[in-house]
């Protein structure tokens, strides 16, 4: 195994390359080639694997809200959430 941020041998893969994808990876909008590219570097890096793991928990989470749940937020931590969301759309962009 190896460790967040290094390519292992043979993988063209970057530890970067692969946080930027997770969304497409995760939503199966990615071609098969660059897919069967993240499952080989997955298998192979431990921290990629936990990230992927995290945001899946946390798309779970989110995704078990009710309207109530979001509309009972702090005004707050609503405006930071979305400018945290807003901010990591457009690095990945």
């Amino acid at each position: 195994m190896r460790f967040f941020g290094r390519r292992a041998t043979g993988d063209d893969l970057s530890c970067r390359d692969l946080v930027t994808a997770i969304t497409a990876y995760l939503d199966d909008e990615l071609e098969q080639p660059r897919r069967a590219s993240i499952q080989h570097h997955l298998a192979q890096c431990d921290g990629c694997g936990h990230v992927i793991d995290q945001f899946q928990r946390t798309i779970g989470a989110v995704g078990s809200l009710s309207a109530d749940d979001v509309e009972a937020l702090d005004d707050t931590v609503r405006a930071e959430l979305m400018s945290a969301f807003r901010s990591s759309r457009r690095r990945s962009d």
